[in-house]
């Protein structure tokens, strides 16, 4: 009896989870930890979303500068370390997926993810649907490229994206100097 009352009161409590979590997203909350540029506060007793000012200038930055300056991923992380923006103190610039991440998600537009889909929320947007439009468009067309060594004249194409496969050089240093490696991807 006493093993079929804890197994009815996990389910249970798994059911009231599911449900709170639901309820969350429904009222336009993040379920998890808000992206960077937002925080989570307390108001009597409950998580509410509000932008984090410093974040969120770093935020509206990297947008600016790769809708309309021209950046790759790697110029972008190093334009926005020269202008002071650090991503955290232990890691101040942002790394190339880190800034794919940012450009990619669309909380900054007001939107909520849950469970696969993007549901509208209650925070205000950081970036303007024209500029995020333009950054998708930029990173949809495959401007970026850091990959400049073609395999089999473009023949072979990713099962995957069906982008081409290419070589990237890349020498690492080893026990008697350096050495040269080719990636393909």
């Amino acid at each position: 009896v006493l093993a079929s009352m804890a197994s009815f009161y996990t389910e249970q409590q798994s059911l009231d989870v599911r449900e709170g979590l639901s309820r969350r997203v429904q009222s336009g909350l993040f379920v998890t930890k808000p992206p960077f540029g937002f925080r989570n506060i307390r108001i009597n007793g409950r998580s509410i979303i509000e932008i984090n000012p410093e974040s969120a200038t770093v935020v509206r930055r990297a947008f600016e500068l790769y809708a309309s300056h021209n950046h790759t991923l790697d110029t972008l992380g190093a334009a926005l370390l020269a202008e002071g923006a650090l991503y955290c103190q232990s890691l101040p610039k942002f790394t190339r997926s880190k800034l794919h991440t940012l450009l990619t998600d669309r909380s900054y537009i007001g939107e909520v993810r849950y469970k696969g889909l993007w549901l509208p929320g209650t925070h205000e947007a950081l970036v303007d649907r024209l500029t995020w439009d333009r950054v998708q468009k930029i990173l949809g067309q495959g401007l970026y490229k850091s990959h400049q060594m073609i395999y089999a004249s473009e023949l072979i194409e990713c099962g995957h994206c069906g982008c081409p496969i290419t070589g990237e050089k890349m020498t690492k240093k080893v026990k008697d100097g350096q050495r040269d490696y080719t990636y393909y991807r």
